[in-house]
């Protein structure tokens, strides 16, 4: 049976990766205009984009690992957003042109129409799926991937195999892929750790407002502490 190594295994054998990540806020000190999003869009009106996209899918480099990426089994709502945002993150189009194909499902429909006639039984991502079921799944196809694209690389790199690199990445750490150094969410606070006041809901807050004077409104005086709290007779 053949073993198949997850993103959280490679991670183990390669430790210094995890120190390689940017930095928590970096973006914002750094030059302004030094990412290709940063700047002006290449494209401004979506039915350019449409046009773009729609080029793209009828390239034959890169059907064919689309076709590879949903015989895997990878979600087509995955891969439409893996597009979206690298294209995003190139300067090809702004957020809200990916709003509006994503609301329309411009792209979705596009790959399903490839999978429709290359007989595929695709995922479309939107099947109701536990999380850890959700989760096993992702491991198992990451490592399909990963198999597969080795196997892509050795006959030469094309935009084909660079969308199954990015897919892999976001499929692997969707939250670093959009927002570059907060991959990990936050930690849960440690068993029995005291939560400061200014840290606690906003409801929490309220109720124990309401705690204070309490006693003074009932009519009952505190009761009183300490040596100099003694009552006169």
């Amino acid at each position: 049976m053949v073993e198949y190594k997850t993103e959280a295994d490679l991670r183990k054998e390669d430790p210094i990766e995890t120190f390689e990540r940017a930095i928590p806020g970096s973006s914002l000190t750094s030059e302004e205009g030094l990412y290709p999003f940063e700047g002006p869009q290449e494209f401004t009106d979506p039915e350019d984009v449409v046009e773009y996209y729609s080029e793209k899918l009828s390239d034959p480099k890169v059907v064919d690992n689309v076709m590879l990426l949903l015989e895997l089994g990878f979600p087509i709502s995955t891969l439409a957003k893996t597009m979206l945002t690298t294209a995003q993150m190139a300067g090809l189009h702004s957020i809200d042109i990916s709003l509006i194909l994503t609301k329309q499902n411009v792209l979705t429909q596009m790959i399903k129409d490839i999978g429709d006639e290359a007989g595929i039984n695709y995922t479309t991502g939107d099947e109701p799926d536990e999380k850890e079921v959700k989760a096993k799944r992702d491991e198992v196809l990451s490592a399909l991937i990963r198999k597969a694209l080795k196997e892509e690389e050795r006959s030469g790199i094309d935009e084909g195999t660079e969308l199954m690199r990015d897919s892999l990445e976001m499929l692997d750490d969707p939250v670093e892929r959009l927002n570059p150094g907060f991959s990990e969410p936050p930690m849960a606070p440690p068993e029995g750790f005291d939560t400061p006041d200014f840290m606690k809901p906003k409801e929490e807050e309220e109720e124990r407002k309401k705690g204070f004077g309490a006693d003074y409104a009932m009519g009952d005086e505190a009761p009183a502490k300490g040596l100099m709290s003694r009552r006169m007779m």
